[in-house]
């Protein structure tokens, strides 16, 4: 009776060895995707997703990102030239371009204010400073150095780019983030 259960743990590890060797960068330390029953959760960076990294193969990606939250729940138009795709998680959105990660859109779609629609945003993600859609103005602020590339949008050193809803200029602190997305992400983040 052992014998399954020992199979399915030497497949998880493998599985999570190939997922890592595939997506990781050559030069990053193995990851906690690598040990038995732990997995790398999906951060929102500047430098990819936490389970991918820009750059890596679509099929790849799209591997680590449904191994974590299901199938892809649909194929976007991208609305840009170039070699363009996206695959989307709900209200994750993942681009490619030309084959290979390039960028992702992290939003609150639908209608409605979007402080009151970030409740009903699935998957529920976050940066690696606790920072999602509904979060506010203020909140960004103290945890990330900033610089204004529009009215309303502001990209964190690190090349993570935050929209605010705001009615007024400038973006008052309680201004909740309708996007989260990455510097490269088209269309392109301002």
């Amino acid at each position: 009776m052992r014998r399954p259960r020992v199979a399915r743990l030497l497949r998880r590890v493998l599985g999570g060895l190939a997922t890592w060797l595939v997506v990781s960068p050559a030069s990053s330390p193995p990851t906690a995707a690598a040990s038995p029953g732990a997995r790398t959760p999906i951060v929102l960076a500047g430098n990819g997703l936490g389970v991918a990294h820009f750059g890596a193969p679509a099929r790849s990606v799209t591997g680590a990102i449904s191994a974590e939250l299901g199938s892809p729940t649909g194929r976007p138009p991208v609305g840009c030239v170039g070699g363009y795709t996206q695959v989307a998680w709900h209200d994750l959105i993942v681009q490619f371009r030309h084959g290979h990660f390039s960028g992702y859109r992290y939003w609150v779609s639908g209608s409605g204010s979007p402080s009151a629609s970030a409740s009903a945003v699935s998957p529920k993600l976050a940066t690696a400073k606790g920072i999602s859609l509904g979060s506010t103005f203020a909140q960004v602020k103290r945890r990330y150095r900033l610089t204004q590339t529009g009215t309303d949008f502001w990209k964190s050193h690190d090349g993570i780019v935050f929209a605010l809803d705001s009615q007024s200029y400038p973006s008052p602190p309680r201004s909740p983030v309708y996007e989260i997305k990455s510097y490269g992400a088209c269309p392109a983040a301002l």
